[in-house]
C-alpha cells in the first residue's frame, strides 16, 4: 500500500479472498469482528469464527477526470480525503448530491446507538442500481480513454497533498 492510503486491485483481491477463505473454512456461526461491542448483551461463549472486515478500508483508485473513487467497503471519510487530497469540506457535499440524484442511498444510524457510544450519529451510504449503471458506464469510458492514450503519456503527477 502506498503512503497515500491507496491500495492496488491485487492487494484488494487478496484481502477479499482471505475473508472468503475464512467463510469457506468456517463451521457453524460466524461473527463480524468489529471495534465496538455491546457490553450489556449476553453472549454464549461458543466458539465462533470472527470475520474481520476492517481490512477492507483502502482507496483503490481515484479518477480525477471522471471524479470517481473506487474504495473498499470500510473506507472512512478521513481515508478518502487523505487519498484524494480534496479539502475536507468537499466530500460530503458530493455524497449528498449523489444521494439526491439517486446514485447513492443514505441512512442515518439509530440515534440511541451513537448516544450510547458518546458520538454524533453516522450516515451510511450505499450505491444504488442507478449508481452501479453510472459507475459501469464511467468505467467503460475510462477503459476506452486508457486504450486511446499512448503509454508514454500515462505518467501520473504526484499529489500536492
Amino acid at each position: 500500500m502506498s503512503a497515500s492510503g491507496r491500495t492496488t486491485i491485487d492487494e484488494h483481491r487478496r484481502r477479499v479472498e482471505s475473508l472468503a477463505q475464512v467463510l469457506r473454512s468456517s463451521r457453524g456461526a460466524v461473527r463480524l469482528r468489529k471495534r465496538t461491542s455491546n457490553l450489556f448483551r449476553p453472549r454464549k461463549e461458543a466458539r465462533r469464527v470472527r470475520l474481520d472486515g476492517t481490512t477492507l478500508r483502502h482507496v483503490i483508485a481515484i479518477d480525477p477526470q471522471a471524479r470517481t473513487a473506487e474504495v473498499e467497503g470500510m473506507t472512512t471519510y478521513a481515508d478518502l480525503v487523505d487519498a484524494t487530497g480534496l479539502p475536507s469540506g468537499t466530500v460530503y457535499p458530493i455524497l449528498r448530491r449523489l444521494d439526491r440524484e439517486g446514485l447513492l442511498q443514505s441512512n442515518w444510524e439509530e440515534h440511541a446507538k451513537a448516544q450510547k457510544e458518546q458520538r454524533p450519529p453516522r450516515r451510511y451510504y450505499a450505491i444504488t442500481e442507478a449508481g452501479e449503471r453510472m459507475l459501469d458506464a464511467a468505467a467503460e469510458r475510462y477503459r476506452t480513454l486508457d486504450q486511446a492514450v499512448a503509454p508514454s503519456h500515462r505518467r501520473l503527477k504526484p499529489s500536492q497533498a
